[in-house]
């Protein structure tokens, strides 16, 4: 089991978020979930759908930017597990990452960071007034199974949202390594309509046309004698949420939680803070 207390783990924990395991579509505010294997928080569908309240479901505020976050890079990763990286993030948005992937092919490590991220957001306090009264699908098996006081369930609050990634190669000697960028283009607009730009720090960057949530910030609550408690907002970096039947990656791999780092892809998963161990 990864420690979430490792300084190293640091690219999302230390802006307050907890990490979406595969960038993917659905997750959004009022997002219910409940905990596994002490870490992983398993989706179980929109709170809405088995909650009935006289009051509207809180709408999220969206649009809103985070500059602190777009464009932090991680440190450089080892390219077995960039390259692992760089293969979902492509699939994420949509384009084969066979012939990317190979662009790459002498990188000896890869550095990444997200591109013009976004938040959707509810407040603890609309939360709160939406939950005051209501009915609970009791009926409902999956209601009878995980809202019991014993359970961990949480409600999300808050997502992060981008639409694109930045990825910069590094040869053995740590310099900058040149891609050949229309070779790049080319293999990308075949599957997708993705754009495919050179970045200020030398790098390159991939934009799709849908916003991807990567990290959220969820509060657990309980079902308790009809009624809802709150009982806290985890510590930033305690629990990724996962997929419910991990998909298949490159290579035919499977995307697993590892070590609890802020992007968790293909066969094994990565810490945003984990530097690559480059030559002697």
């Amino acid at each position: 089991m990864w420690n979430c207390h490792d300084p190293k783990i640091a690219y999302l924990r230390k802006f307050g978020y907890n990490v979406i395991s595969l960038p993917r579509g659905g997750i959004r505010p009022l997002t219910v979930a409940f905990l596994q294997d002490k870490r992983r928080l398993t989706e179980l569908g929109y709170l809405p759908e088995i909650w009935s309240s006289p009051t509207p479901p809180p709408q999220p505020m969206t649009g809103e930017g985070v500059a602190n976050i777009g464009g932090q890079s991680t440190d450089k990763l080892q390219a077995r597990v960039g390259l692992d990286i760089l293969s979902n993030l492509v699939q994420a948005l949509g384009a084969d990452p066979v012939g990317v992937e190979a662009q790459y092919g002498g990188a000896s490590a890869l550095a990444f960071h997200f591109t013009e991220v976004q938040r959707e957001r509810i407040t603890a306090f609309a939360l709160g007034k939406y939950l005051a009264r209501g009915k609970l699908s009791a009926g409902d098996p999956f209601v009878e199974r995980y809202f019991r006081p014993e359970e961990q369930v949480y409600v999300v609050t808050e997502v992060l949202k981008s639409s694109g990634f930045g990825v910069s190669a590094f040869d053995a000697s740590q310099a900058g390594l040149a891609v050949d960028l229309p070779a790049l283009r080319q293999v990308v607009s075949a599957k997708a309509a993705i754009q495919v730009e050179s970045s200020s720090t030398g790098g390159v960057e991939f934009r799709g046309d849908v916003q991807l949530p990567f990290a959220f910030i969820a509060a657990q609550v309980t079902w308790n004698t009809n009624r809802w408690e709150v009982v806290d907002f985890p510590d930033p970096g305690e629990i990724a949420l996962a997929v419910s039947q991990p998909p298949p990656a490159s290579g035919g791999g499977f995307a697993t939680l590892w070590k609890g780092g802020t992007v968790l892809f293909g066969g094994g998963a990565v810490d945003f803070g984990e530097p690559a161990k480059v030559g002697k």
